[in-house]
């Protein structure tokens, strides 16, 4: 009897907002949400969803995965959410998603039905601000995960219009002054990326946050890359300035005058036509286009590396992940949270994005050197031998229970 009062205490209920969730995917934050409500009913709590209706086919309730309901709430939105535009149109979209009553309402409704222990936001946009101050309202403890930076930037990266922003634009204050009104006391951010988090924490001092990282499971691929064949790279992702296609592109062709290598890509984006050019060109690069998890793992086997030329900063890429669970060393920008999973000369090698220098050699390194590509493959498999994708959901775990509390005692830490 005490067992069983024991085990139902240590259950919660824990409603989770969420602008896309599955089936529907952008992209990593959207597996990451999947993932994570996937593993907290695997340990035996109730999860239900709340979903914006924006881009979704998806009927008003569905489930997913065993504890886990999805509710979609029928707002509107000029646009689906994903989609970029510019101007008026634009400027609609974001007033309707930060005044966004009927969201307020939905979640508000199903706190006061269901009582959930504790709230969990991922992808803000698209259910808005006013969905957290329904938390706010109803006093529930929240935890908003930071897959991207919505918490202080309009356009979720500080790269608008291809470029990285330079200044703290009037639209973005605004935003984050309104979201920081929303947010209830007890809130904890939570970011795979300890760079993503002290940026939030910075522009939004008085919140507090911690690093827990993605726990996406990756099951690799078998075989290997072809024998006696040149070294193969891989770009896996969205084609968009942001992610430096150009800059692979430019590195690439200067490179391949110094190495033999080839050079793919798998992914989707506003680019893949003058990937496509480039293909066309040059028998060395394959476009594979956008493929399932299954295809991509199969891919990485069949490459001596990965690249990811991000230009943007860049949270806590899957994809690289991905690379080094399968054993591949990356090459990789500095930017953003990358160096936190690349260590340069050990699993993988780093470079500045300022031109296309640096990426330029770095591939001619690695596909020169055999002894190079032996020391960042040995690295990447130590590497996948340390990760353990349940360690965050335990810790999530613990913190969940701990703000459930009516006067929890949470342990802020980066580590």
């Amino acid at each position: 009897m005490n067992m069983a009062g024991s085990e139902s205490q240590n259950r919660l209920r824990i409603l989770v907002l969420s602008g896309f969730f599955a089936p529907d995917f952008i992209g990593g934050a959207e597996i990451s949400a999947f993932n994570i409500a996937t593993r907290l009913a695997e340990e035996g709590h109730e999860i239900q969803v709340l979903r914006s209706r924006s881009g979704s086919k998806s009927r008003d309730s569905y489930q997913v995965a065993e504890r886990i309901e999805v509710s979609v709430v029928n707002n509107w939105r000029p646009y689906p959410l994903g989609d970029r535009r510019r101007g008026l149109i634009k400027l609609i979209w974001h007033v309707a998603d930060h005044l966004d009553l009927l969201a307020f309402w939905a979640v508000f409704t199903r706190i006061r039905s269901w009582r959930p222990n504790v709230v969990m936001v991922h992808t803000t946009q698209g259910l808005g601000p006013l969905a957290i101050a329904a938390v706010k309202f109803a006093r529930r403890p929240l935890v908003q995960f930071l897959h991207d930076y919505g918490a202080v930037c309009v356009n979720r990266g500080f790269f608008p219009r291809g470029r990285e922003c330079t200044r703290r634009c009037t639209p973005c204050v605004l935003s984050r002054t309104f979201q920081a009104a929303c947010t209830p006391t007890r809130t904890v951010f939570a970011s795979p990326s300890r760079f993503v988090l002290d940026v939030v924490t910075q522009l939004r001092p008085r919140s507090r946050g911690l690093v827990i990282r993605n726990p996406n499971t990756y099951i690799p691929a078998e075989g290997g890359p072809a024998q006696g064949a040149p070294p193969r790279i891989l770009f896996v992702g969205r084609f968009e300035v942001e992610k430096g296609i150009e800059l692979l592109l430019d590195a690439a062709i200067s490179a391949r005058k110094h190495a033999e290598f080839g050079l793919a890509f798998v992914g989707y984006g506003s680019l893949a036509e003058r990937i496509a050019e480039a293909a066309s060109r040059y028998p060395w690069i394959e476009l594979k286009g956008q493929l399932p998890q299954d295809r991509v793992m199969a891919e990485l086997a069949a490459s001596d590396a990965l690249v990811c030329p991000s230009i943007w900063p860049e949270n806590f890429p899957g994809v690289v992940v991905q690379s080094l669970v399968a054993g591949r060393p990356v090459l990789a920008s500095y930017n953003g949270g990358i160096p936190e999973l690349v260590r340069d000369g050990e699993n993988g090698l780093l470079f500045s994005t300022e031109n296309s220098t640096q990426l330029r050699e770095s591939i001619i390194e690695f596909s020169t050197s055999a002894e190079v590509r032996a020391r960042l493959s040995a690295g990447a498999r130590a590497w996948a031998e340390r990760y353990d994708p349940s360690r965050p959901v335990r810790r999530l775990s613990r913190i969940l229970k701990r703000l459930s509390h009516p006067n929890p005692r949470i342990e802020v830490s980066n580590k």
